[in-house]
């Protein structure tokens, strides 16, 4: 077993302590919070830059590390700076348990993590990427948000509070925190997507090809862009806006890391 598959497999225990909120009493944003979300970014982070130490890698594994280095980091700040998003710790955690150990699991079936080194990419596809990754984390958060929402208005109708339920933020907090994440991440798709039509006709003198990748992003901008039309326009809100950013989300994970775990793992 490669070096870098043991780094992996201690960067998904790493992502454990974010579950800790689920069963200690009562959960605060304090010192153990803190650390173990910035052990779970630092680690996901550690295993990106192995990765990408001799080169770019485009495949699954590396593109999953990538995006959930991107997601805890972005996760970090909107809980330093919003006071209910600490609350998502649980969900959080689960997520990145889950997405570290898939991608430790495809490391050791394919033998990525041992691929072999590749030529650096030039500055604007770096920050092309960028942009990519912090709209993957601003999406998947807001349909955390969202899914904590739905958990929240299950418990309220069934009058059974759940752990899980009374540690997350309350339904209008689950709320305005997903519409705010989906707002600037909305923004930060446009600008991306701008910036990616710009760079293919600078290169190659014309549009973008129309694969799934393409597609499968345009309808997620188009999905989010016309739920907060509809929130901004009618107010539309609860589970209908509940399963737009979960579609959405969808759409966007399909058209990232989803493109590559078909093309990388399951067609050759």
């Amino acid at each position: 077993m490669g070096s870098i598959v043991l780094i992996e497999g201690f960067a998904v225990l790493a992502q454990l302590p974010m579950l800790s909120a689920l069963v200690r009493r009562p959960a605060r944003r304090d010192l153990l919070f803190w650390v173990g979300s910035a052990v779970a970014c630092i680690a996901a982070t550690l295993v990106t830059a192995v990765l990408m130490a001799h080169g770019w890698q485009s495949g699954f594994v590396a593109t999953s590390w990538t995006t959930l280095a991107g997601l805890l980091a972005v996760y970090l700040c909107v809980a330093a700076w919003t006071p209910d998003a600490w609350r998502l710790a649980p969900l959080v955690g689960m997520y990145a348990t889950v997405a570290g150990s898939l991608s430790f699991v495809m490391a050791l079936a394919t033998g990525e993590a041992e691929a072999p080194p590749a030529s650096l990419p030039p500055a604007w596809f770096v920050v092309h990427v960028g942009m990519a990754v912090i709209t993957y984390a601003l999406v998947t958060l807001s349909a955390v948000a969202a899914l904590a929402a739905s958990i929240q208005d299950r418990a309220v109708k069934a009058k059974r509070p759940t752990r899980l339920s009374r540690l997350l933020p309350s339904i209008a907090g689950c709320e305005a925190l997903s519409l705010r994440l989906l707002t600037v991440g909305v923004a930060v798709l446009a600008a991306g997507l701008v910036s990616g039509v710009a760079m293919e006709y600078l290169l190659r003198g014309g549009l973008p090809p129309l694969n799934h990748k393409t597609v499968l992003t345009l309808a997620a901008f188009i999905v989010l862009a016309a739920l907060l039309a509809a929130h901004f326009g009618t107010g539309m809100r609860g589970r209908r806006a509940v399963r737009a950013v979960l579609l959405g989300y969808l759409l966007l994970a399909l058209g990232y890391p989803g493109v590559k775990f078909v093309t990388d793992v399951l067609l050759p």
